[in-house]
């Protein structure tokens, strides 16, 4: 198991929810925040107004890299500008699930432009010019985006379901890398819920040298199945013990299930993009038609 590692703004529940998480998993919590002050002997205002931001920076990166050299998987609470920088981004991602807490602007406006002392934010304005320059940060960051807009129980839950994807995959998910910006989770859920089905569905950074062991670890979870999204819908073929025809003929899987521990590919992209030209209520047979792209989807 990976470090559960929490990135997004000041005041996106990373702190709260992450010792909730960690505490239902028995699993070591880390806020990073906290550590720098403890080992700087004073507040993080403090070492902004005396030492200046870039030497703050300087610690955060330290803090993040003895956070992840743990031996034992922890959750680790970052402060909101350790996606700053490369290194941390680059480090947080090879050692860890970097879950983007996902909490409205305006919520967290709410919240703690009445307190005090959190360094960077001045005001509405800062705060919401900050969520402009860092979202995409934290999306590119992130192995998965998890929504925190409602109940905080709700966030908590969605977040042991990230954890219990880590420590044994089950139920469905979608593999990529990037994976923060997919909206899978969401619209899957909505379909499960009304269906009624009662499975978890996670979305999971897998980069191209972890895709073998992906596979591996799905044939032998009790995982149904997962779906597949850039830039891995031809390269998992190898790792598949069977590729459905339509699949077979494009050379690229978007869905893969899990059944009696073999791996079975097939491709919904084709099927998809026909029953949406078909409800539209014209014909194309004849016509000239213009493929933006040149992807997975493309090919089907």
């Amino acid at each position: 198991m990976r470090h559960i590692v929490l990135v997004g703004l000041s005041g996106s529940g990373k702190t709260t929810l992450g010792r909730m998480a960690a505490e239902r998993f028995s699993m070591p919590f880390v806020d990073l925040d906290r550590a720098i002050a403890e080992r700087a002997g004073m507040s993080i205002p403090e070492i902004f107004k005396s030492q200046g931001e870039g030497y703050f920076r300087e610690m955060e990166t330290e803090a993040t890299m003895e956070a992840l050299s743990r031996e034992a998987p922890s959750v680790i609470a970052t402060g909101g500008g350790v996606v700053l920088r490369r290194r941390n981004v680059d480090a947080m991602r090879e050692s860890g699930c970097v879950v983007f807490l996902d909490r409205p602007v305006e919520n967290i406006a709410r919240d703690i432009l009445s307190e005090d002392g959190r360094p960077l934010v001045t005001g509405a304005e800062s705060l919401y010019e900050m969520e402009r320059r860092r979202r995409g940060l934290y999306l590119a960051a992130a192995d998965t985006a998890l929504p925190n807009s409602g109940n905080l129980e709700d966030a908590a839950d969605r977040l042991a379901e990230v954890i219990g994807a880590e420590l044994r995959p089950e139920g469905f998910s979608v593999i990529g890398d990037p994976i923060g910006h997919t909206l899978s989770p969401a619209i899957h859920g909505a379909i499960f819920d009304e269906l009624g089905l009662d499975a978890p569905y996670n979305a999971v950074r897998i980069p191209a040298r972890r895709l073998a062991d992906y596979a591996e670890t799905a044939r032998r979870s009790d995982m149904r199945g997962f779906n597949v999204t850039i830039p891995h819908k031809t390269a998992i073929i190898p790792f598949l013990d069977e590729v459905e025809n339509e699949a077979a003929l494009c050379g690229a899987v978007n869905t893969v299930t899990v059944r009696g521990g073999r791996l079975t590919g097939y491709n919904t992209d084709m099927g998809g993009l026909l029953e949406s030209l078909g409800s539209s209520g014209r014909g194309y047979r004849g016509e000239d038609i213009l493929l933006l792209g040149a992807g997975g989807a493309a090919r089907g």
